[in-house]
């Protein structure tokens, strides 16, 4: 009998340091590690997230015999971007569905999350749009780290390169992140606004 097989794989630890370390054996390693895939973790992917939120809503919504679910509102969108998603995607769907059972067929909103998801939303200040929620969000961060990147992206639970990428996401739409430097007294013309960030135009 011939049979024509192939074995996807997949883990969440570094197989290659465990194979140093003589916790994976290596002979396993090298007939699986073939064509390797690295994907990172959801939280390095935030920008994905309204997406597949909606692609897993589509797919939830039709199983269940309910009607297509409407464009997330944007404190939910906001809210599921804040989290940081310990258990990836599975964790992601297992909550969107949480969320559509306890609706009713009702549009989702933040009451319809979990606790540990709306405090993601309370952090980022609740009524605010979604690209003010982000850049009020990194602008603290990034004050709070003096100005580095590096800390910062490691705060906010994200790569160096994807908060280079939110930074350029959000210059687009017109939020200018302000380096932090010497706090002055706001004067009569002061924005009123979070430190740090600015609305351009």
């Amino acid at each position: 009998m011939q049979a024509n097989v192939r074995v996807l794989a997949a883990t969440n630890v570094n197989l290659a340091e465990r194979m140093a370390s003589g916790q994976f054996r290596r002979d396993l390693y090298y007939r699986l590690s073939v064509v390797p895939l690295l994907i990172p973790p959801l939280r390095e992917r935030r920008e994905e997230i309204p997406g597949l939120a909606c692609a897993f809503l589509d797919d939830l919504s039709r199983r269940a015999g309910r009607c297509a679910q409407a464009d997330l509102d944007a404190s939910v969108v906001a809210a599921l971007q804040g989290y940081g998603w310990p258990g990836n995607l599975r964790e992601l769907r297992n909550a969107l569905e949480r969320s559509l059972v306890i609706s009713r067929g009702e549009a989702i909103t933040l009451r319809h999350l979990s606790p540990e998801i709306r405090g993601a939303a309370n952090a980022s200040g609740g009524s605010l749009r979604l690209g003010e929620m982000t850049a009020t969000h990194i602008c603290r961060v990034l004050e709070a780290c003096g100005g580095n990147r590096t800390q910062a992206a490691a705060i906010l639970g994200i790569g160096r390169s994807t908060l280079k990428r939110n930074l350029a996401d959000l210059a687009r739409e017109g939020f200018r992140i302000v380096p932090p430097g010497p706090r002055r007294q706001s004067g009569p013309s002061g924005s009123g606004g979070p430190p740090g960030q600015q609305r351009v135009g």
